[in-house]
């Protein structure tokens, strides 16, 4: 019975201690917000991607100009003044946006739902409405990317082979879209490549000291209570829960102790004011036996 106890104790132990050191990933699921990505594989980082000047691609036979950026509004188009993901320069020179770079507008999948490991698919709406060749009059224009994998790729925020693809029309229901397609290749865009942070780092942050601070409030007391209680079971032949738990005479005692601690800081506070009180009243009365002396 005694060594069941012990056993008990120490598997809630280690499940507390993995559950504080495990990494926190409520927040990293298909999170169009955050642009953080999670797989069965791993996860992708993709604010990694994030770039000072946007992917240009000059190249379409109807002398459009696309400009894209990942998780931002592109910037080159018309100077940022839109918050806009893609963005398109027709051939009048006028600035068409495709589609918002708003967390509510943007949508990520996989490019293959059986292969998560191939890559994936941003795609930007509420972009600007097209009117050309429809009769219809709420044709909204978005913006597809298709982020391959390329585990081979350089480890840099530039997208490698980007470029417009084409451009088609889908309807899905009841909206119908003018899609802008495009594609490139990168490193950041293979699952496993972006490690989320621990609960202690999103809690505490990075520091060093905070890593201290972390060990020190959590970590201490775990093998101080494992280790206690495996002293009192093997070596001191306790029994019960409670005499195989470290100092359980301390703990029992410890609301008192904080109890006596918390008046012992209050009487030395009343003590202080009642000090600062008798010191007025004293400078008083000297001044005013020292007026009636001068009279």
């Amino acid at each position: 019975m005694r060594l069941l106890h012990v056993f008990l104790l120490l598997v809630s132990l280690l499940f507390l201690s993995c559950v504080s050191a495990s990494p926190s990933i409520q927040n990293y699921h298909l999170d169009a917000s955050t642009c953080i990505f999670s797989t069965p594989l791993g996860y992708l980082n993709l604010n990694t991607l994030q770039n000072a000047y946007d992917h240009i691609d000059d190249s379409a036979k109807d002398g459009e100009t696309y400009y894209v950026n990942i998780c931002k509004s592109a910037l080159q188009c018309d100077g940022g003044a839109k918050n806009y993901a893609a963005k398109m320069k027709d051939k009048d020179n006028k600035c068409v946006m495709l589609g918002s770079a708003d967390s509510n507008s943007i949508s990520i999948s996989y490019i293959a739902p059986s292969s998560p490991d191939a890559g994936v698919v941003l795609e930007f709406t509420n972009g600007d409405p097209y009117y050309e060749d429809f009769t219809e009059s709420n044709v909204i224009r978005r913006a597809k990317i298709q982020l391959a994998c390329d585990p081979s790729g350089p480890k840099s925020n530039v997208l490698q082979n980007f470029n417009y693809i084409m451009q088609t029309v889908d309807r899905d229901k009841p909206q119908l879209y003018r899609t802008y397609l495009f594609g490139a290749t990168s490193y950041y865009a293979c699952p496993g490549t972006y490690i989320p942070p621990t609960f202690a780092q999103e809690f505490f942050g990075f520091s060093p000291f905070a890593l201290i601070f972390f060990l020190t409030l959590f970590i201490v007391p775990i093998l101080y209570v494992i280790i206690g209680s495996i002293v009192n079971a093997a070596i001191r032949k306790k029994r019960t829960v409670l005499e195989i738990l470290p100092n359980t005479s301390f703990w029992k005692d410890l609301p008192l102790l904080i109890k006596d601690g918390v008046m012992l800081i209050v009487l030395g506070f009343k003590l202080c004011i009642f000090k600062i009180k008798n010191r007025k009243q004293s400078g008083t009365i000297g001044s005013e036996e020292t007026q009636k002396l001068n009279l």
